[in-house]
Formats: C-alpha cells, sequence, structure tokens
C-alpha cells in the first residue's frame, strides 16, 4: 500500500479512486454523478481523502449514517 517513504503507491491509488468511483455512482445513480467525477479528478491521496469524507457525508445523508461510516473504512482505510 505504502512505500518505505510513507507514500502511497500508485496502482493502489488508481484502485481506490476507481472503487470509490463505482460505489457513488452504484448507490446514488445519477444523484451521484457530480462525486463520482470529483474522485475521479483527484490527483494526490489528500486530494482523494477530501473528496471521500464529502462523499461519506453524502451517502450518510442519502443512506444513513452506518453506510456512510463502512464506506469511509472500506474505501479509504488504505489512504491515511
Amino acid at each position: 500500500l505504502k512505500n518505505m517513504t510513507g507514500e502511497i503507491n500508485a496502482v493502489y491509488f488508481e484502485e481506490v479512486r476507481r472503487q470509490a468511483m463505482r460505489e457513488v455512482s452504484h448507490r446514488l445513480g445519477p444523484n451521484g454523478d457530480t462525486l463520482a467525477v470529483k474522485i475521479e479528478r483527484c490527483r494526490t491521496p489528500e486530494e482523494l481523502r477530501v473528496a471521500l469524507r464529502e462523499a461519506e457525508k453524502i451517502l450518510a445523508s442519502f443512506l444513513g449514517a452506518e453506510y456512510g461510516r463502512t464506506f469511509a473504512q472500506k474505501i479509504g482505510r488504505g489512504l491515511l
């Protein structure tokens, strides 16, 4: 996941980003398009962390707080 200097592996970063986009699109449908694009445009782990926090809040508002937490733990755990 991270190299010796603590940087996120580029392949892993891309996988997390894709997984987040898929989950948002799957759970929110067209309502999630703007958020999925925002996630897709992330170029650094920090940008992705910010987008995932936003996704967590939006998913929680649509699907409940428990789902929002589950999403954040499942998708973002390797970025911390």
